[in-house]
């Protein structure tokens, strides 16, 4: 199986969905279970910056540095999906596995996820899905070589969820 193929984008794009769940946290919401990092913030952050170097040394230079949200878990702070870089696709994978969190999003950071998911369909993507109740968004298999998946994100980074303040 090529790993740079359809299922590996999906794969790809199913990680970048999660992380916008993971990244995203409302102190105000119902949910007060603490999120339980499976690995340490060293990690996660070491995982993040070979990531973006990844990124960087493959056409993408203004990608910018990891960040650390209230939680202390590391991440980037935009969409991985609004950049189609192949090569990478480990590194995120990685990235994505060091800073797991352990929690179901909350309700706020559901109806972020949805909203996000609604201007994408009206930006020109009108099969994309909603997220699933775990917060992945899981876009069918050929969706992500569509030319105007990466527009559509782009244009809907005012809606993805970012990480709060507690």
């Amino acid at each position: 199986m090529n790993p740079h193929g359809s299922e590996g984008a999906r794969l790809l794009t199913v990680l970048a969905g999660a992380i916008l769940a993971i990244a995203a946290c409302d102190g105000g919401s119902a949910n007060t279970a603490e999120p339980t990092p499976t690995a340490s913030a060293a990690d996660s952050h070491a995982a993040w910056v070979t990531y973006v170097q990844c990124v960087r040394s493959n056409g993408h230079p203004e990608f910018p540095d990891p960040v650390q949200d209230s939680h202390g878990d590391w991440s980037v702070p935009v969409d991985p999906a609004t950049v189609n870089v192949p090569a990478c696709e480990d590194p995120l994978r990685q990235a994505l596995r060091a800073s797991r969190v352990k929690r179901e999003p909350t309700a706020a950071e559901m109806a972020r996820l949805r909203q996000y998911a609604q201007c994408v369909r009206e930006h020109g993507m009108p099969n994309y899905p909603d997220p699933g109740t775990d917060g992945v968004i899981d876009m069918p298999e050929g969706m992500r070589d569509n030319p105007s998946l990466g527009p559509a994100l782009v244009a809907c980074q005012q809606y993805a969820p970012q990480p709060q303040p507690k």
